[in-house]
């Protein structure tokens, strides 16, 4: 092994991994994806520094970040030590795993890590997670999306909703099943609704036709590097439409079938080439419906049900 093999293999084992996060105390130890990526970082020799988007500053030239260093015990719990700076030109990955929305603050934490040089990898990249918008980027494979209209016009609204009978409207910038609502064409509330929307989300909102498949479960399929690692259902409470654990959503093995790898490898080549190297995608039946980037979830489900751990795939598709 020549000298300079060893001293990539010595960086990356000894990696420093800065996590910008919302705050360690306010992440579940058992379930949040999160800290499973820390943790086997951990075991694979890194140092953790943890520190939220609030805390992140551009100072003549440099990126600073004011958080603490961390790690798990022997026990698994979490173990800070004292606040403290660090530029993060000195660490070898920068983790953007901070809660949406992709807000003005969200969006400006990703102009300021482009600061960053070359030599830290920033995952998701920045760039990537200002082009693909978690609500609107299904626009661009219209063959695996269900009849879907993004508007702000009530009277186009109606119609859709008139054409479809029963609709989902999202807005286009929450996550986590916030603000989806059920409509049906012969509901009273219509115009009052769509009027509320309008005022909350003058950026638009999105329509789609609804999918009764949705009752027997959304599917999440976790991407590492464009390739699929596993995924499961989240079923839905009784007489509910949204199936995301975040509300109550029950998670159910599944088998990823041909559709599913049509997605996937449609997918892959832009989401590679745009940096995001860890994806969930949302699918009822036989459509995509979202694309999560900016902070995507569920490895403790595939652990649970499969007995993968996720977190592995993530660290070797980096050579850590």
């Amino acid at each position: 092994m020549s000298q300079f093999i060893q001293a990539v293999v010595r960086q990356k084992m000894n990696a420093m991994i800065a996590i910008q996060a919302d705050p360690l105390n306010i992440l579940d130890l058992k379930s949040d994806t999160t800290l499973k990526i820390g943790r086997e970082g951990q075991k694979r020799g890194g140092k953790l520094f943890a520190y939220t988007p609030n805390d992140l500053t551009y100072d003549q030239g440099r990126l600073l970040a004011r958080g603490s260093l961390f790690q798990f015990n022997k026990d698994g719990a979490l173990v800070t030590q004292e606040t403290e700076t660090l530029d993060l030109k000195s660490a070898d990955f920068v983790l953007i795993r901070q809660n949406p929305p992709f807000d003005k603050s969200y969006l400006t934490k990703t102009f300021l890590l482009d600061h960053l040089p070359p030599s830290v990898q920033v995952i998701n990249d920045p760039k990537g997670l200002r082009i693909v918008s978690e609500k609107l980027f299904i626009l661009g494979f219209p063959d695996f999306i269900p009849p879907t209209l993004v508007t702000v016009d009530h009277q186009k609204a109606t119609d859709f909703i008139n054409a479809h009978q029963q609709v989902i409207l999202k807005p286009l910038y929450e996550y986590g099943g916030r603000g989806i609502v059920y409509l049906h064409d012969q509901d009273p509330n219509i115009q009052a609704v769509l009027e509320l929307y309008t005022t909350l989300y003058p950026e638009g909102f999105m329509l789609q036709k609804y999918l009764p498949q949705v009752k027997q479960g959304d599917k999440r399929i976790i991407l590492v590097n464009g390739l699929p690692v596993g995924a499961f259902l989240r079923q839905p409470q009784t007489n509910q439409v949204r199936s995301n654990l975040r509300v109550g959503g029950t998670a159910v093995p599944v088998d990823l079938n041909t559709r599913d790898h049509e997605i996937c490898e449609a997918l892959a080549p832009f989401l590679k080439q745009w940096g995001l190297y860890l994806v969930g995608l949302d699918v009822i039946g036989n459509y995509l419906t979202e694309v999560n980037v900016t902070s995507p979830t569920g490895f403790a489900s595939l652990e649970q049900l499969y007995d993968i751990n996720a977190a592995v795939n993530f660290w070797e598709g980096l050579g850590v």
